[in-house]
């Protein structure tokens, strides 16, 4: 199944699964109970991310990404009470409020 979905995720969305994807049909086939697929994937990481930490120590200074973000500069946060009290009308129109005070859902929609 782990390589039908494989195919699937490569033919419809361009996406190649990491090594992990496959862990889970081992971990299956090997009768380990779900709730232990992310304790094991977290203890099998520990190694890397402390060689990580011993060599930013060692240099004394953080290793980030080398990537830039590219994505929008401005974005509308709403807090989670917010949110959660709102219908998607009200949340549209309270983010359309924050970007621009004189814009209102209301002469968007017809």
């Amino acid at each position: 199944m782990s390589i039908r979905i494989e195919e699937l995720l490569k033919e419809k969305k361009n996406l190649v699964p990491n090594v992990d994807f496959f862990s889970a049909s081992v971990y299956h086939s090997l009768e380990i109970d779900h709730d232990l697929f992310t304790p094991i994937f977290a203890v099998s990481r520990v190694s890397g991310w402390l060689a990580h930490i011993l060599e930013q120590y060692e240099n004394n200074r953080l290793i980030g990404p080398r990537a830039d973000y590219t994505g929008p500069e401005r974005a509308v946060y709403i807090p989670v009470h917010e949110v959660l009290s709102l219908s998607v009308y009200d949340i549209l129109n309270s983010a359309l409020n924050k970007l621009s005070p004189t814009l209102q859902l209301e002469g968007l929609v017809g």
